[in-house]
């Protein structure tokens, strides 16, 4: 068989547990299929499918390899700065990879010798994956083969650096490679972009200098996606939700079914560590709302993680608790305990906790299907973020929310956030419609201000810059500080450490045997 476009309903049924791809997707596919160019942006609501961009560029490789579509770069890089939504990606291109490797379907058997055909190695699979962020083994497979299709999944950190010829993490011989592959050949998906300013502003200059190069090689040149569940780009190649989405039977009730808000004022509010009556406020709310709503998990999404942690004692075991510190293998077990509340459609509905406590990093792409929430005053634009956790499938008649707030008058900055942000969001609360509340589509109607931005001049390079990083073998007195380049705030991250108790070792040095289990670091 040869694959057309029209088999791409069937790939995306296959990998998505039976479901059809929403209109603006298919739009997205065949706008790319049409000019060769991924769009400059992508506007989507939180729970229309803004991570099907992986199934969309395994497919257009494909296609390409099948004589049926145009040459479209090799790789596919998604950004975004949650650990959460990467590892996210990752295993959704995981899941691609899979369904590839199996080949339980023609169409599975012939996308995966479409695919294979693209590499210049015969050990290459038919799809890489790269899973780039701190706190994990760095996956490096996808430096190894230039022509094969690839997805890669990253923190801002991680991919800058290594456009820059800096990765943090990797070696020095490695710097060219990942520097070229993510210059070149490659479209990178940054996604909530208005808070990636510094970072689209460096990858729109690396691939304007970089056009040239593309052009002699014969390969497509770096192309820069913004994407966006709040903020619409102006750019004229963008695009989103349409007319044909919501009348879509799946996705309307995701962007019109009502989410009621209530601002519930606690003068136990602080900008500074929370105290016990505040703690005791939150919980109070959790659990009122866990009386009224509906089966399912009820959230509670906070701002540190001092304040989710005990949050989550207070309600008890059936509590997970999830924060951006987490350890792989920790959040490996959440997911074996609670596959329902992860969006894995399989899984028995008993499989959901009664609570979920959370902080920011659940806020942006993670498949939760909440019943309700409940969470702190936040910047308006992480405010819609959160929201669009609860009844993420549409599946329930509404999805209450309640924000626990100050009075007025005492509110205050509470990093990491400001108090001009915080002041625009009670405003913008305040005038969000009574009926529909903060559902999708009232929020696109009633779109809330911009967050006020971390650095008012985006810094971009210059030829000295350029220079510097292309001497990959020097050894430098220190390592470069890539911060005013890949990032939009210059403020030293919180420092974090983490314990490993593990077995003790011996009273003499001579008794420990390198590599043994009693070894340590």
């Amino acid at each position: 068989m040869t694959i057309t476009l029209d088999d791409f309903a069937t790939f995306f049924r296959a990998v998505n547990a039976g479901h059809d791809p929403f209109p603006w997707q298919t739009a997205l596919l065949t706008g790319i299929a049409g000019s060769a160019r991924w769009p400059s942006a992508i506007t989507a609501p939180t729970g229309s499918g803004k991570s099907a961009v992986v199934e969309v560029h395994v497919f257009l490789n494909a296609l390409y390899s099948a004589g049926s579509g145009p040459r479209v770069p090799r790789r596919l890089s998604t950004v975004v700065a949650r650990r959460a939504l990467v590892d996210s990606q990752a295993d959704r291109a995981q899941r691609v990879a899979d369904w590839l490797d199996e080949g339980d379907s023609p169409l599975a058997r012939e996308m995966s010798a479409l695919l294979q055909r693209l590499s210049a190695a015969d050990d290459t699979p038919p799809l890489v994956i790269g899973h780039l962020r701190g706190g994990i083994s760095l996956r490096s497979t996808w430096i190894d083969d230039p022509s094969a299709c690839a997805v890669i999944s990253a923190t801002p950190d991680m991919w800058g650096s290594r456009l820059l010829l800096r990765g943090y993490g990797s070696s020095m011989a490695a710097r060219p490679r990942e520097g070229g592959l993510l210059g070149l050949d490659n479209a990178v998906v940054i996604d909530e972009a208005h808070l990636s300013r510094q970072l689209v502003g460096t990858a729109r200059w690396v691939s304007q200098h970089n056009a040239d190069v593309a052009e002699r090689l014969g390969v497509p040149g770096l192309q820069v996606v913004e994407s966006s569940a709040t903020t619409r780009s102006a750019s004229p190649d963008g695009i989103g939700i349409g007319p044909d989405d919501l009348a879509d039977p799946t996705l309307r009730p995701r962007l019109t079914l009502p989410k009621p808000v209530t601002v519930v004022e606690s003068a136990a509010w602080s900008g500074k560590k929370a105290t016990d009556q505040y703690i005791s406020t939150l919980v109070d709310q959790v659990q009122d709302m866990a009386r009224t709503a509906d089966d399912g998990t009820i959230g509670c999404i906070v701002n540190r993680v001092d304040t989710a942690l005990r949050v989550a004692e207070r309600l008890g075991d059936d509590c997970p608790c999830w924060v951006g510190p987490m350890r792989p293998l920790d959040l490996a077990q959440l997911k074996r305990s609670y596959p329902a509340l992860l969006g894995l459609d399989t899984a028995p509905r008993q499989a959901m906790p009664r609570f979920l406590v959370a902080t920011q990093t659940v806020e942006v792409g993670v498949d939760l299907d909440l019943s309700g929430l409940v969470t702190e005053l936040a910047p308006a634009d992480s405010l819609t973020q959160r929201f669009g956790r609860v009844n993420r499938r549409g599946l329930r008649d509404s999805g209450p929310l309640t924000v626990v707030a100050p009075p007025q008058d005492k509110l205050a900055e509470q990093l990491p956030y400001s108090l001009d942000d915080l002041a625009d969001a009670l405003q913008w609360l305040g005038g969000l419609p009574d009926t529909e509340g903060a559902s999708p589509q009232a929020v696109a109607d009633h779109p809330p201000k911009a967050r006020t931005p971390e650095r008012a001049i985006v810094k971009l390079p210059h030829v000295g810059d350029v220079m510097r990083w292309d001497a990959t073998a020097d050894l430098m007195w220190a390592d470069e500080d890539l911060e005013l380049w890949v990032r939009d705030s210059l403020e030293p991250d919180d420092a974090q450490v983490g314990i490993v108790v593990r077995q003790p070792l011996p009273d003499e040095d001579a008794e420990v045997i390198p590599g043994s289990s009693q070894s340590t670091v």
